[in-house]
């Protein structure tokens, strides 16, 4: 097992330094090893500035073989998006949506798991990074990445026996912790106030009611709080250096995925008719005359009358 702590965005030794940029080199990496492979996605927010970096490789994944998971925070205050639901519903083979009474659902955990016939590798990215844009490359956060080697006997029973034990098991839809219950979500009949999950798509099968319901509970990418500021691949920041004060100039990669068939559709918009068609000069209103201002002087109560103010200053013998 190896550990690297890393302070995104700032470069602190060789290699990436940001969590995009692992997320990518592990999904992009290739070499001749026989291997089945698997990519789990647990975070709290998910939006499409987020979703479109991860969408080509993730699909490149799914073509040769390897199986994608997600676990996704769908509360009433957070940041997940439509458009980044019905991308993870693509690619992915299981989708779960996390709603919990009380409590916010908010992991940031991401693996890339390759085994072989003697063993394999897994990578373990947990930080703070939610999957959007500016935190995967931009936003000061902080990660640490863990390798394991399974042909290590004890690395193999940490991540199979413990680690997948712990963040699988509360959210199969018949977990009780704390006396809170994680229960399937009925989506007709919903009960927001127990901690809820809705089993989206399982072994590939989307659950289009739960979908829908879902989606009707979340905001799209242009409401989404954070999707300012990110516009891949245009998106760029200074930062200092931490380590001799210098300047690293932030590029936020091209994402190469077109998210537009994940947007809501375009509202239907009613033809206006002919009395909002605009407004000729001879039908304007005619100009109105400006209003001279008015000054208004107050009055105060003086010697048992009311006087204007202005009268009793400037009457000498009265003041």
């Amino acid at each position: 097992m190896e550990v690297q702590f890393y302070l995104q965005p700032f470069q602190i030794g060789d290699g990436p330094h940001r969590c995009g940029d692992h997320l990518l080199d592990l999904l992009n990496r290739q070499d001749n090893a026989e291997f089945t492979e698997r990519f789990i996605l647990s975070v709290a927010f998910v939006n499409g500035s987020g979703i479109s970096h991860l969408m080509k490789p993730l699909t490149a994944l799914r073509e040769r073989g390897g199986r994608i998971e997600a676990y996704i925070g769908a509360n009433e205050l957070g940041d997940t998006t439509r458009e980044a639901i019905r991308a993870v519903c693509h690619v992915a083979h299981d989708v779960r949506a996390i709603r919990l009474r009380g409590l916010t659902f908010h992991p940031k955990l991401f693996v890339h798991e390759r085994r072989t016939v003697d063993g394999g590798d897994v990578t373990l990215l947990i930080g703070s990074n939610n999957l959007n844009s500016n935190a995967l490359f931009t936003n000061v956060e902080e990660f640490v990445r863990i390798d394991l080697d399974l042909g290590s006997e004890e690395d193999h029973a940490w991540y199979n026996d413990d680690f997948l034990t712990r963040i699988e098991a509360p959210f199969t839809g018949e977990y009780e912790h704390n006396d809170r219950l994680v229960g399937l979500g009925n989506a007709g009949n919903p009960d927001v106030d127990t901690g809820v999950i809705w089993l989206l798509k399982k072994n590939d099968e989307v659950n289009q009611e739960a979908v829908d319901y879902v989606l009707s509970m979340v905001k799209n990418d242009q409401q989404s709080s954070s999707s300012t500021g990110s516009a891949v691949g245009t998106a760029a920041h200074d930062f200092v250096n931490p380590i001799g004060g210098l300047t690293t100039r932030q590029q936020i990669p091209d994402a190469e995925f077109d998210m537009d068939q994940f947007s809501d559709p375009a509202p239907e918009v009613d033809e206006p008719t002919g009395d909002y068609l605009g407004v000729g000069e001879e039908q304007a209103p005619p100009p109105q005359p400006p209003v001279e201002p008015r000054i208004v002087i107050p009055q105060v109560f003086f010697n048992g009358e009311y006087v204007d103010l202005m009268q009793l200053l400037l009457n000498s013998n009265a003041v």
